[in-house]
């Protein structure tokens, strides 16, 4: 049988892990939205509730790191195809027309760029080439979405990250002792 102090720490793991699968369905609200307002008042929840829950806001900024990193990755995928594409159906290298530009955990690259290229060095028929224009243009919004999704995960990583370093903070100086003095008086030698 369960005793009392077990069975408070298995609920409070499942009260985490429920407020944390909560944190990223409205992660997932705030992308699909494109507002950041559903996580950043479940944020400031997490901050009012008596004690702050430091290590349920840490687990969602590594959550929301990861979803980052993942967006980041899904862009990198994006441009590998079209670059492949293109060097497999016409032998054209796009990777010096669109360099991969990495900035912190994102990737980031313009289609369009590509596409413009292409315009200038293949000659096709308004068919092949209108289906090309069709290939780059869905890249093109999806890398968009892509972009607007990293950037709202950005802000609500350092959002989360902010209040997390000004609690501990506030918290640390609560709790240091208002005078110090030593144990005992330090030997000169």
């Amino acid at each position: 049988m369960l005793d009392y102090q077990t069975a408070h720490e298995l609920f409070a793991i499942a009260e985490h892990n429920n407020l944390r699968a909560e944190a990223m369905e409205l992660y997932e609200r705030c992308l699909t939205e494109g507002k950041a307002i559903f996580l950043e008042e479940f944020v400031h929840q997490q901050i009012l509730s008596n004690p702050p829950r430091f290590n349920l806001l840490l687990h969602i900024a590594g959550d929301v790191q990861q979803q980052i990193i993942t967006l980041s990755q899904s862009l990198l995928e994006i441009r590998t195809g079209l670059v492949s594409h293109v060097l497999k159906k016409y032998q054209i290298d796009l990777n010096h027309v669109e360099p991969v530009i990495s900035t912190g955990d994102s990737t980031q690259f313009c289609p369009a760029d590509m596409l413009d290229y292409l315009r200038q060095n293949l000659s096709l028929d308004s068919v092949d080439f209108s289906s090309l224009e069709l290939l780059f243009q869905t890249a093109h919004l999806t890398v968009e979405q892509l972009n607007d999704d990293i950037i709202m995960s950005q802000y609500l990583l350092e959002l989360i990250v902010d209040w997390v370093d000004s609690l501990s903070i506030d918290s640390f100086r609560h709790n240091w002792p208002s005078t110090w003095e030593p144990k005992s008086n330090p030997a000169i030698h």
